[in-house]
């Protein structure tokens, strides 16, 4: 099994009507928080190993991954540290996941450029894909179409022969663009 992460990871998916949205502008969709806190809870009484990744997180940079101790101990991601704790958070978790899947022997790969349409190839014989569309949640289809099915290889095929390895473990919070640890909490490089 392959996974190709189509341009760098992002704390909520292109496919989410919220992924665009600043968490100031989350919170006051009205079944954010609830899905927030419900998040919260599930992560406080978590028994996969995520605890044990997050403490190397911490071991790796407490000093990067303090803001979200903070929030997370206060259940209280508001403001400007909330928003940064918010996305530190979820980028954590997404490398938790990469992990997760490559000790059950699942190839994860990266693929530079990013992406609005989502696939997932099921034996060759199904497919699921979805377009992004900003602002709103992705249309989401099902297909057992042979020739769709070739059109839909072709595209994951080709990804995956100009992708590399997922890196693993701790998230990098360096910035793609310029190495620089400053720019990672903005939509782009500051330099």
């Amino acid at each position: 099994m392959h996974i190709v992460v189509c341009g760098e990871p992002r704390p909520i998916s292109a496919a989410s009507a919220l992924s665009q949205r600043s968490l100031e502008d989350r919170l006051k969709d009205p079944e954010f928080p609830s899905r927030l806190k419900n998040y919260l809870k599930i992560l406080e009484h978590e028994e996969t190993g995520y605890k044990n990744f997050w403490d190397e997180c911490l071991a790796a940079d407490r000093a990067y991954y303090e803001v979200v101790e903070k929030c997370l101990k206060s259940k209280n991601f508001g403001g400007d540290d909330g928003a940064r704790a918010f996305d530190r958070l979820l980028l954590a978790r997404h490398a938790w996941f990469v992990r997760r899947f490559r000790d059950q022997g699942v190839r994860v790969h990266q693929h530079a450029t990013g992406s609005d349409v989502f696939v997932w190839l099921i034996d060759g014989v199904k497919a699921v894909f979805l377009f992004a569309y900003p602002e709103t949640n992705a249309l989401a289809f099902y297909t057992s179409d042979p020739a769709l099915l070739r059109v839909l290889n072709t595209i994951f095929q080709a990804r995956l022969a100009r992708s590399k390895d997922f890196p693993v473990g701790v998230p990098d919070r360096r910035c793609p663009q310029c190495g620089s640890s400053s720019c990672i909490d903005v939509k782009r490089c500051v330099r």
